[in-house]
């Protein structure tokens, strides 16, 4: 994974979390990593703390200078946070809240 040092969320992706954040209900904002409710999102930076992502963004350079690419495609600094170990448990594809999302239009 190449991601922002700290696994902080790249800015393009902190500027629409905001906005979705404040649309889910209450039980979806809890992290089960912290063992509480997030009530706004708050862009962690690990590296600060020696954890794992300190300079994982210093690689894509590197690997451009190296490798010739016929498309780079960044994936997963939004989604990553709604599916992973911290807040992907609270989403439930069987709960009607979720339901309402896929037929929302």
């Amino acid at each position: 994974m190449i991601g922002r040092n700290g696994h902080m969320r790249w800015p393009e992706a902190m500027d629409v979390i905001p906005s979705l954040w404040k649309y889910l209900p209450q039980s979806h904002k809890f992290s089960h990593q912290l063992k509480r409710i997030e009530h706004g999102y708050v862009n962690w930076d690990c590296s600060s703390k020696s954890f794992e992502g300190t300079r994982a963004r210093d690689i894509l350079p590197e690997l451009v200078k190296s490798f010739q690419f016929d498309l780079f495609l960044g994936f997963c600094s939004l989604v990553d946070i709604f599916i992973d170990r911290g807040f992907g448990p609270n989403f439930d594809l069987e709960s009607e809240w979720t339901d309402s999302l896929s037929t929302a239009s």
